[in-house]
């Protein structure tokens, strides 16, 4: 049980005493050679009352005065609209600080919390999962000023597309920048308005996944977003198809956008295609159309000639296998489209996989076999008498038949050991990233959620782990079906991860080096 808890608990059986030691254990941290930057109340005052929950907000506000303290976690603590505006309130520090709320209840006092922000260095706040209706939307935008919010996140709360579409207006009267609705039903008549009341913000990342966005709501979003500041779009999750994807893309080069992720959408290899197609005057230069296509995933006989002569320089797409006789065409394109390593290395895996898994024999190994198989006869005619006395139309006839065996003697040894090495090199790569998988969990259980979110949420996507009950894996990003891909993506995610994990014990040092030792051999 941690320390803060024990204090919490004290005051809920006597707040005199239970205070006090809050005071001592403040007082003990910021005395703390390295002190900590941050306050991680997550959970922890759920048992107290009303009166306690803003008693204990404000007392640790001021505990925390003219400290550098830069992440304040206040999620699932069923705070209200007025204890976060007490907290708020009485909150002073030197440095720019990201408030987590989420998983509280915000009701019609919102606009006593947007009010609270006013002149204090609070640049990111989360607000997902607050129960915010339509009224408690409104009310905090109207109370949305004078603040230094950069960041504003409102996943998955209980408002209308159209108070959305009409909350954008106070969004573009601040200075926030990334604006995150994620969760949130955005219907097709309301998209334009939101683009429209977005376009003289500063907000260049919009982020609107699992939104139930259609076809027509999608080319209405990018219509409305014409020569606006958003450059960075999110729409992973939705119920967009290659017929959206067509008639959106055409709107793309009056648009700002430089990077689109549309993955787990509903969009084929003929869509990506389309939308590629359109594009090619527009600013976009990352695409990720990953998780979309179906267990075959997108054709690269088509995907790969469609980048040709487009702006796109890194991007994300469900590769199926290529065959060889188009691999000198494809690398050719790549090189030319300047893609970013990552793609390319996507490109090879899957030319990869069929070069060590291939059952079929070449033409040349045939001609090899022929050739073998003739020289053998003209040798021993010449040298050992054995087919001195056969005609050349028999010795044709002979050597044509000891062809097609020693072709098919040669198919069947390509078969067997083709096969039996890409299988034996598919288990050794499983075998390897399940072990540095299980590493790389462990690690990813031992960042702090508050500071390192975007490495545990791309964790959690890429892997299909969570290592933090905080975080879903529901819109995780599927890679290419390769085990030898998979190991590359995550032994540089494991890297990191390392860089940023506390110092281990001496206990969980000798786990550590076991798993290591056990993942070099």
């Amino acid at each position: 049980m941690s320390r803060l808890k024990e204090v919490i608990e004290k005051i809920i059986e006597n707040e005199k005493e239970g205070y006090q030691q809050l005071e001592a254990l403040m007082q003990e941290k910021a005395n703390n050679k390295y002190p900590s930057d941050s306050i991680n109340l997550t959970g922890l005052l759920i048992d107290l009352n009303a009166k306690q929950k803003t008693t204990f907000l404000t007392k640790i506000a001021k505990l925390v005065e003219g400290r550098k303290i830069t992440t304040v976690n206040l999620a699932r603590n069923e705070l209200n609209a007025k204890q976060l505006a007490a907290f708020v309130k009485n909150f002073k520090c030197k440095a720019d600080v990201r408030v987590d709320a989420s998983d509280n209840i915000i009701g019609q006092d919102a606009g006593e919390l947007a009010q609270s922000l006013r002149d204090k260095n609070i640049t990111s706040l989360d607000l997902s999962r607050c129960q915010m209706d339509d009224e408690a939307l409104m009310s905090f935008g109207r109370q949305l000023k004078d603040n230094r919010l950069t960041t504003l996140v409102l996943k998955e709360n209980a408002f209308s597309s159209a108070s959305l579409a009409q909350f954008a207006k106070y969004v573009a009267a601040n200075k926030i920048r990334r604006l995150s609705i994620d969760g949130n039903p955005i219907e097709a008549k309301d998209a334009v308005l939101l683009a429209v009341n977005l376009q003289p913000s500063l907000v260049d990342k919009l982020e609107a996944n699992r939104c139930d966005l259609t076809n027509k709501g999608f080319e209405q979003l990018i219509q409305g977003l014409a020569n606006g500041p958003v450059k960075q779009l999110d729409l992973c999750n939705n119920k967009i198809s290659k017929v959206g994807a067509k008639e959106a893309s055409i709107h793309f080069e009056n648009t700002n956008i430089e990077r689109i992720r549309l993955s787990s959408n509903q969009i084929n290899t003929q869509g990506v295609c389309d939308f590629l197609a359109n594009i090619k005057y527009s600013r976009v230069r990352f695409v990720d159309f990953s998780s979309n296509a179906n267990k075959k995933g997108h054709d690269i006989a088509q995907i790969i000639p469609a980048l040709k002569n487009t702006p796109i320089t890194d991007g994300e797409f469900d590769f199926t296998c290529v065959s060889k006789e188009h691999d000198k065409e494809y690398n050719s394109i790549l090189d030319k489209n300047a893609l970013s390593n990552r793609l390319v290395r996507t490109y090879k895996s899957a030319k990869e996989l069929v070069d060590t898994r291939s059952t079929k024999v070449t033409r040349s190994e045939i001609g090899f076999a022929t050739l073998a198989s003739f020289s053998t006869i003209i040798g021993a005619k010449y040298f050992s008498g054995l087919f001195k006395n056969l005609s050349w139309t028999m010795l044709s006839l002979t050597t044509l038949a000891l062809s097609v065996i020693g072709a098919g003697l040669s198919s069947a040894m390509v078969y067997v050991f083709r096969n039996q090495v890409g299988r034996s090199d598919k288990q050794k790569y499983e075998q390897e990233y399940e072990s540095v998988r299980k590493y790389a969990t462990k690690l990813a259980r031992r960042l702090d959620p508050t500071k390192h979110s975007d490495m545990v949420l791309t964790f959690a996507k890429t892997f299909n782990e969570a290592p933090h009950q905080h975080f879903d894996n529901t819109d995780r990003a599927v890679h290419l079906n390769d085990p030898k891909t998979k190991l590359f993506v995550l032994r540089k995610q494991v890297a990191e991860m390392k860089c940023l994990v506390r110092i281990p014990t001496e206990n969980e040092e000798s786990i550590i080096k076991k798993v290591i030792s056990k993942v070099i051999a």
